[in-house]
């Protein structure tokens, strides 16, 4: 009927535009056909098996597609379906104008009639009882359209507690309480670019809830910077019938930065409990400073994220320290003893092109951690990308209770950081240097004590910085990896044009004594992956 059925399949094109959420979407196209391009989502195994998820999803495309922000509906089955391929791609975020666009396209969808998913709450309600009682805005519904993912692996004390701390970030201005429609995921990846306007595609994860989390999700991964976060606010404020500047505006701005740490992988999501629940209480009393103290609160509206301002203010930190204390102790006492560790060295000439690791396993009081780098400013992250982590040069117990690391930030701050030890209210952001993008190699070290808590780091031998830990514990290894990039596609903007699965970060090294380390070096299976760089 669309003029597919008898196409010779060598006729047929066909390209991965996958994310990184599991489910798989394709561009295929036929030359000559209508519609000339379609777009073929497979689910993922996790999702095809949650048949309210899958038809949850269907109903909030087709409320979507209604209202003319989603692509039309062509077939679907059991685990996938097909769009008309619409569009010229992820839309641009450059300009203040272009966020301006995405905040009127958030006002459109948010007047998208709530009542699609009056049926699909009652129908999980009935599925998962916990459910019964959740508040109709609270973000426990954003994690209930994969209750099975998110929600069921938790222990029935683990589930409700969670529960019970969901309002944690509840809003309080009268436009970011609304209960509307939310498409539970908007980043550029899920936002097409149309002659006239922005659709939305991918609805796995939307629901009915609170309006600031999606303008939340949208201020950290659409806009980055303030400026941009404003022109966002201020088109959907007046698209919506609200004050679009002044200190109701302020307020709308809060909401939307504390709703951002319910959102999907944020720092109190179900998944990260163990690291939040315990200090519940003192996290209540960090938000409402947020919203009360004139010190704390201008911190947020001048650009930090609320994550932030919590685990760098001095005057959070204090009033989490007991109960962060309290906890790392708790934690460490249920760890096995581990034996201690000899010197161990692994020089990078060394490895093959299959280890980037080494298997160390035990447990160390004093440990010094040197190396070589060397970046060229190419490498640097653009300030835009608001969603990398940073460059992983060395980490161990990766996302365990006993994960170090050593890290590259954006702004190309080189820091160690270990999960168990607890930071002193003065020193939140550790011992960190400034590596230098001058494509030269340079020595950089960091000395750890566990006795005293002092962290020390060096560049070229010169101590640069220190920091002091409130509570120290030896430092505990199993497997050390080396090298490569955490959370990230490309930190380079030249790369537009390659795919991802091309892209190489490269190193040259020349005028070495030693012939045999000059040449150039690479890095291993693309930039997804935490490899080591290998000539």
């Amino acid at each position: 009927k669309l003029g597919w059925g008898d196409v010779e399949l060598q006729r047929v094109k066909v390209k991965d535009r996958s994310g990184m959420g599991g489910s798989k979407t394709y561009q295929v196209t036929c030359e000559g056909c209508v519609p000339q391009s379609i777009a073929l989502h497979s689910r993922s195994d996790m999702v095809a098996r949650m048949s309210l998820s899958e038809q949850r999803m269907e109903a909030a495309a087709a409320a979507f597609s209604a209202s003319g922000l989603a692509p039309s509906r062509l077939a679907h089955g059991g685990d996938w379906f097909i769009e008309a391929w619409e569009g010229k791609g992820p839309p641009p975020r450059e300009s203040l104008e272009d966020c301006a666009e995405a905040g009127r396209l958030l006002a459109q969808v948010h007047k998208i009639p709530p009542d699609w998913f009056d049926e699909w709450r009652n129908k999980l309600c009935d599925a998962h009882p916990p459910l019964r009682g959740v508040p109709p805005g609270s973000p426990v519904w954003l994690y209930s359209c994969r209750y099975e993912e998110f929600l069921a692996p938790m222990s029935e004390d683990a589930r409700n507690a969670y529960l019970a701390a969901a309002d944690l970030t509840s809003p309080a201005s009268p436009a970011g309480q609304r209960i509307v429609t939310s498409h539970g995921d908007l980043h550029a990846g899920n936002l097409l670019q149309m002659d006239h306007g922005i659709k939305c595609i991918d609805f796995e994860l939307s629901h009915v809830s609170h309006a600031a989390l999606d303008l939340g999700k949208l201020f950290m991964h659409f806009c980055g910077s303030l400026e941009k976060k404003r022109a966002l606010l201020e088109a959907y404020l007046t698209a919506s019938g609200f004050a679009p500047t002044g200190p109701e505006a302020d307020e709308v701005y809060l909401d939307a930065e504390i709703q951002f740490c319910a959102s999907i992988w944020s720092c109190f999501c179900p998944g990260k409990r163990d690291a939040w629940l315990p200090r519940v209480e003192c996290l209540r009393q960090a938000m409402d400073a947020v919203r009360k103290d004139p010190d704390v609160r201008q911190e947020v509206l001048g650009g930090k994220s609320v994550e932030e301002v919590i685990n760098e203010h001095p005057r959070l930190l204090a009033l989490q320290l007991p109960s962060k204390q309290k906890a790392a102790e708790e934690l460490y006492s249920k760890l096995l003893p581990l034996p201690s560790i000899a010197q161990q060295e692994m020089p990078i000439a060394e490895q093959t092109s299959v280890a980037n690791s080494a298997d160390v396993t035990g447990q160390l009081e004093r440990a010094t951690f040197a190396f070589w780098m060397a970046f060229h400013s190419h490498q640097q992250y653009p300030a835009k990308r608001d969603d990398v982590n940073g460059h992983v040069v060395l980490s161990s117990g990766w996302e365990g209770p006993e994960e170090l690391s050593i890290k590259l930030r954006q702004d190309f701050g080189l820091f160690f950081a270990s999960k168990l030890n607890v930071p002193a209210p003065e020193h939140a952001r550790g011992a960190t240097v400034q590596a230098a993008a001058d494509s030269q190699w340079h020595h950089y070290a960091f000395t750890y004590d566990a006795a005293t808590g002092i962290i020390n780091a060096y560049v070229d031998g010169i101590l640069q910085s220190s920091s002091c830990l409130a509570l120290a514990f030896p430092l505990r290894l199993s497997k050390l990896s080396f090298g490569g990039a955490l959370c990230c596609r490309v930190p380079m903007d030249s790369y537009h044009d390659v795919e991802v699965a091309q892209r190489l970060l490269v190193i040259t090294v020349s005028g070495h004594p030693d012939d045999s380390y000059n040449g150039s070096y690479t890095q291993q299976n693309g930039l997804c992956s935490k490899k080591p760089f290998f000539k």
